[in-house]
């Protein structure tokens, strides 16, 4: 991924980690669902539209991977 891309990713982490905590109450669980997420995000990153929000983006990996879970 481009470095650009990898600095968004990163600014991201703070509220993707607030989000994920609501949604898995257990701490570790919501480290993993982090992890998860930001391993989709950065696999999958050439399917990101640079004009959305990143957040948005990375929040909807993340319902989809708690769902999957």
């Amino acid at each position: 991924a481009p470095p650009a891309f990898r600095q968004r990713l990163l600014e991201s982490i703070p509220r993707l980690r607030r989000y994920a905590r609501s949604l898995a109450f257990e701490p570790g669980d919501a480290d993993d669902l982090v992890q998860l997420t930001l391993e989709r995000a950065l696999v999958h990153w050439q399917q990101f539209d640079a004009a959305r929000d990143m957040l948005v983006w990375l929040l909807s990996i993340a319902h989809n991977a708690h769902l999957d879970g």
